[in-house]
């Protein structure tokens, strides 16, 4: 609780830390392989080597870095809380196991502005009181952190439990109080005289004639002799033998390149094929569908052609009959003007919710175009990127050829009996389709076959329905003169035999004319209803279209905005395949790191082989390029990121511009209902009234409607034209970013081909390394001990010679 409460007001910032451990002094009793190991928490890192220290050395040289990553509270005052850091000395016993020997606690904290450089400390709990440690700290910030500490995985894992205390509980060191003991058993006494005699100096005790421990001395170093001559034999047999790997590794090169190179050109070559061949068929499947469709919209048109003939004919019909029907002509004039009316409120309802619709797929056209610019950007970016993925695929392909051991020789050869087995299968796959393409030309031609001769028939058939209305118009047009021509004759007859009486002249002509009067606004009133039959037939028709063509582009909607999600996910997959690259990538660095020791550690040694120089050039360069391939991998990565939060941000704004459009029509609807109720009550009203009035307020009321209508029909027909070309447009649009998103398919497919090649090879260049490290270890701990031996040998001579000579000091003070 009490951390908790002194980091609250305080400020996160993330801190690399690198404690490179120079070396060791330590005395102790027994030869052991030192670990230093920092640990916290669970998080628990050590060197990769176990170095040598022996007792007579007393002192190790490590040079290993030890990298964690720390997060540090600031204050307001610019001040850090304390940072624990605790390296513990463990002394690995062969065989016996492991011991804690002493460790050393840091404030980290105080390190983060300014470094520390080859600085030694006391070991702590150790219980060698002279035992140092020679350090080094470098603190690299890296921003404000996020989430909690984690460790970096550039140090090496741990092969031992999570303890650092060991099992191991013999005596490493040797006690004070014992030395003392030893050094006062060695040393001479003095033995004081009794009754009035001088002290006697009782000399140390004489040691055993050491003859036979000398025979056995050199007979050891006869054996010793023998193996390192057998070791430097073995050493020369190695050496021949990597000549000959050598030669033998170059041989390999030229054939891998040659090879190498024919392969790359037939990848091209069947690439290339496969894109013409799928290209060219989906232009046929496009082609196809969109005839389909064209005769499939046809036949629904020449239907409804039908359909308004037949309706047409039945008009005339009826017209036929009000004119025998005088009678009833106005009540029906009545009715059909109400019907007229609440056709025209329909119509002007309905071209309202068009407008609505149509700003509505205006707006989500925008967006849609934003969306597609943001997209074209985007496989802009990874067409590059994976360009410049395919050129450092080809350079890494090229570079660690030498790298590639005998085996490759058989690998390859296979993968081109597998290529050769892709590019027969990708020829059939091609006949095929050609052989599908020249089926699907046949059954256009004969659809096209087809569609003319249906136009055809449907034009005969309209011919002859509009010569058969014509005809039916002279009709009626002869009809109606000769009821005038016998109007007109009994009117001449009637004034011939009623001239004698003005008054009854006055009175049939008053009724003439008012006869006249009302024939010719019966006359006006049939021709209205019948050009607003007419148009309402057309509106209707129009409607329908535009309602088909409203469905469509709605249809289109919701499928780009399926492809939209669907291209989501898909970036969404590419992310994740980036992170396990990104993942695979830190294991592959560090597996470099494991190598890159390695050899320095074989370059400092006496045997070292001049192909491990070769092999760490390559790995430098690969190392480059992998640096260069995670740059580019991280700026895809936050450019995707940043794409998808912008294309979510508009799913969202287009949601919310839908749900207002819809309590947008909710409210509308609601209003028309209420206009519909006052028309309502104001028709009933207005049947009160009489005659004269109705038929002069249908009349102006009837010129309005036209007036409008005529605006209307006008403005539905540019609107669906400028739908129209939007539709083509988008399609256009669309058509684009499909080839677009072939072609990175393809690119994605053969960036994914190089990369396999790339981990194959570095995969057996790094199992080469291991083998070569393998051998460079054995032969290191062969020589560590035939060092230890020989220096043991020296040490017994040195101390053999020592005795000789004071022997040989003796027997010249004997003699004198």
């Amino acid at each position: 609780m009490s951390k908790l409460l002194s980091r609250l007001g305080t400020k996160k910032q993330v801190y690399s830390y690198d404690i490179t451990i120079h070396s060791l002094q330590l005395a102790l009793s027994l030869p052991v392989r030192i670990n230093i190991i920092w640990k916290r928490r669970k998080k628990r890192i050590e060197t990769r080597y176990k170095h040598p220290l022996s007792p007579s050395a007393g002192s190790v040289e490590i040079n290993e870095t030890l990298t964690m990553i720390n997060t540090l509270y600031q204050e307001k005052s610019g001040k850090f809380n304390r940072k624990k850091a605790i390296l513990t000395v463990q002394a690995i016993i062969d065989e016996r196991g492991a011991k804690k020997i002493g460790s050393l606690t840091l404030n980290i904290s105080e390190y983060q502005a300014h470094q520390l450089n080859m600085q030694y400390f006391s070991l702590e709990s150790c219980p060698d009181k002279t035992a140092k440690i020679c350090i080094s700290i470098r603190a690299q910030p890296l921003g404000e952190a996020v989430a909690t500490d984690t460790v970096s995985e550039a140090s090496g894992v741990s092969g031992i439990s999570m303890g650092t205390e060991g099992d191991y509980k013999g005596p490493l060191f040797l006690d004070q109080d014992a030395l003392i003991d030893q050094e006062e058993a060695l040393a001479p006494k003095i033995i004081q005289g009794s009754q009035n005699k001088p002290p006697i100096l009782k000399p140390p005790p004489m040691k055993m004639p050491e003859s036979n421990f000398t025979m056995k001395k050199s007979n050891e170093n006869d054996e010793e002799s023998k193996r390192l001559l057998d070791i430097r034999a073995k050493i020369s047999i190695l050496e021949k033998e990597n000549t000959q790997l050598r030669s033998e590794k170059e041989d390999l090169k030229v054939q891998l390149g040659v090879a190498l190179e024919k392969s790359n050109k037939e990848r091209e070559n069947n690439f290339e094929l496969i894109k013409k061949l799928d290209g060219e068929l989906q232009e046929t499947k496009k082609k196809w569908e969109k005839s389909s469709k064209k005769i499939s919209k046809r036949e629904e048109k020449i239907s409804k052609l039908k359909l308004v003939n037949e309706r047409l004919l039945e008009d005339l019909k009826e017209t036929e009959k009000t004119v025998n029907e005088g009678t009833l002509d106005k009540e029906r004039l009545r009715n059909d003007n109400w019907k007229l009316r609440e056709s025209l409120r329909e119509t002007i309802d309905k071209s309202n919710k068009l407008q609505k619709q149509l700003e509505v797929a205006n707006d989500e056209n925008i967006i849609l175009k934003a969306n597609l610019e943001n997209i074209q950007q985007q496989n802009i970016n990874l067409q590059t990127n994976f360009e410049n993925f395919r050129k450092i695929s080809a350079e890494n392909g090229d570079s660690s050829i030498g790298a590639v051991p005998a085996s490759y020789k058989r690998n390859s050869e296979n993968y081109t009996k597998t290529l050769k087995m892709q590019l027969e299968t990708a020829n059939r796959e091609r006949e095929e389709a050609l052989s599908q393409q020249t089926e699907l030309t046949l059954q256009i031609q004969r659809y096209k076959t087809e569609k003319m001769k249906i136009e055809e028939k449907y034009k005969d058939e309209l011919e002859k329905i509009e010569k058969e209305i014509e005809k039916l118009r002279e009709e009626n047009y002869e009809l109606k003169q000769k009821n005038d021509q016998e109007s007109l004759d009994r009117k001449i007859n009637e004034r011939k035999t009623l001239i004698q009486n003005e008054d009854t002249d006055l009175k049939l002509r008053r009724l003439t004319q008012n006869f006249q009067e009302i024939k010719n606004k019966k006359e006006e009133l049939e021709q209205t209803v019948a050009d607003y039959e007419v148009k309402l037939n057309q509106r209707n028709t129009e409607y329908q279209s535009g309602y088909l063509d409203l469905q469509y582009i709605k249809e289109q909607l919701e499928n780009k905005e399926k492809d939209i999600k669907r291209l989501k996910n898909e970036l969404r997959e590419k992310e994740k395949e980036i992170g396990e690259i990104y993942s695979s990538k830190e294991i592959l660095d560090n597996e470099n790191c494991v190598l890159r020791e390695q050899i320095k550690k074989l370059t400092e040694t006496e045997f070292s082989d001049p192909a491990t120089f070769i092999m760490q050039e390559q790995i430098h360069e690969l190392e480059n390029r992998v640096t260069t391939q995670e740059f580019a991998f991280n700026q895809e990565k936050a450019y995707l990121k940043e794409q998808i939060d912008i294309l979510e941000k508009q799913l969202e704004i287009m949601e919310e511009a839908k749900q207002k459009d819809s309590k947008n029509f909710e409210d509308q609807i609601g209003k028309i209902l209420v206009q519909n109720r006052l028309l309502k009550q104001q028709i009933e009203d207005s049947k009160i009234n009489s005659l004269s009035e109705e038929k002069a307020k249908n009349f102006t009321m009837v010129k309005l409607i036209e007036e409008n209508y005529s605006q209307n029909i006008q403005m539905y027909q540019l609107e669906n034209n400028d739908l129209k070309a939007r539709l083509k447009k988008l399609e256009e649009d669309y058509k684009i970013i499909e080839k677009k998103y072939l072609d990175l398919k393809f690119s994605i497919a053969n960036s994914e081909m190089a990369k396999e090649n790339l981990e194959k090879k570095y995969k057996e260049a790094q199992e080469q390394m291991r083998d070569y490290s393998a051998q460079f270890t054995a032969m290191e701990v062969e020589l560590y001990k035939v060092n230890e031996r020989f220096g043991e040998t020296l040490n017994m001579n040195n101390e053999l010679e020592g005795k000789i000579h004071k022997l040989k000091q003796k027997l010249k003070a004997v003699k004198n």
